[in-house]
């Protein structure tokens, strides 16, 4: 029983962490610009513009803090 409750606790902790990394500011300005890229390879140039613009948005907001 111990067991499964520790394994709870751990996976709670492991989310929390991987929560911290999805919303932190350099993976969302990396996750528009290799949108953006892979936008750009597939045709759609407007659209990857404004990925990177997005992209580029995270990236200063970090920077405004």
């Amino acid at each position: 029983m111990t067991v499964g409750i520790n394994n709870n606790i751990i996976k709670n902790i492991q989310m929390e962490e991987i929560k911290t990394i999805l919303n932190s500011w350099w993976f969302k300005a990396a996750a528009y610009g290799a949108g953006g890229t892979a936008l750009l390879i597939y045709g759609y140039p407007l659209y990857a513009g404004i990925a990177y613009g997005i992209g580029v948005s995270e990236f200063f907001k970090y920077f405004k803090k």
